[in-house]
């Protein structure tokens, strides 16, 4: 069953392969021609999202000005807003936009 789901899909979704995995999104493929200012905010705890993921996908954000990465040692999937210093990154990485005039 899974091999005809898996033709189907990739048939009607374009599913392809990166980094060993099978999946419906091509991130690596997109984030390298992000140009915009980007961030990204990961819980080294996270059952979901291996941190390794979104290491690489700050990796190869290249084409952007502004990009950057904060970790949350103690983070899981659904519970960053409640670390210590969320909402202060965001506000910092908002509020050195402005003063850059990169928006």
């Amino acid at each position: 069953m899974a091999k005809y789901f898996l033709t189907y899909a990739k048939s009607v979704l374009d599913v392809t392969k990166s980094i060993g995995f099978l999946y419906l999104f091509d991130s690596l493929a997109k984030v390298r021609r992000i140009e915009c200012p980007c961030m990204y905010l990961t819980g080294l705890l996270d059952p979901i999202v291996p941190t390794w993921m979104s290491s690489s996908l700050f990796n190869e954000t290249r084409l952007t000005k502004k990009c950057q990465l904060f970790e949350y040692p103690f983070g899981k999937h659904n519970d960053l807003p409640i670390m210590e210093n969320y909402f202060e990154n965001i506000q910092t990485f908002i509020n050195d936009l402005s003063s850059n005039n990169r928006c």
